[in-house]
């Protein structure tokens, strides 16, 4: 992290290695921007090809190796003895279950990134997050700031900092 010391970084990404990289380069940087915003795209369609109903003109943006394992379907989706019948009915009450059981544990997160971080328009970005308070508490910091891509992404890169698109972008 010395080569960090007094120096503008930015990471990409708010998953699993930002959360572990946040909070250590927080105490030790001048200025960290962490880009956020572009996963939504690659989270959607990773669920449709994991649960296998993307097409043959779908871009798979994930395409890792195990996406292609039908064994994962036991993960995705219940095996066919279990299938909720095809019904309006069945499928909401069905849904209603799967919801109503997530919700408790939803709620108690919000909760308690909304006590965990001062700017309430941070947290209101940082949610449904993680639950690493060094991560959290990291964008508490003056010299910590969460960078909204408008789910665009980080565009292109320089020499001297992040093109996020083409009308904006962010020097280190």
């Amino acid at each position: 992290m010395a080569r960090f010391r007094g120096k503008h970084v930015g990471i990409i990404g708010t998953g699993a290695t930002a959360i572990q990289a946040v909070p250590q380069l927080a105490r030790h940087v001048k200025e960290l921007d962490t880009h956020k915003g572009w996963h939504i795209e690659r989270r959607d369609s990773f669920a449709r090809f994991v649960s296998k109903p993307g097409g043959p003109d779908e871009t798979n943006m994930v395409d890792d190796w195990w996406i292609k394992i039908d064994a994962y379907d036991a993960i995705s989706g219940p095996p066919p003895q279990s299938r909720v019948p095809p019904v309006p009915k069945a499928v909401g009450a069905h849904m209603s279950d799967a919801v109503g059981l997530e919700l408790p544990h939803a709620g108690r997160t919000r909760a308690r990134v909304d006590g965990t971080i001062k700017d309430k328009d941070t947290a209101t970005k940082l949610k449904p997050q993680v639950l690493s308070d060094g991560y959290l508490q990291a964008f508490n910091l003056p010299n910590v700031h969460l960078v909204e891509t408008d789910e665009k992404g980080v565009n292109s890169t320089t020499e001297k900092g992040l093109i996020l698109d083409d009308t904006s972008s962010r020097w280190m």
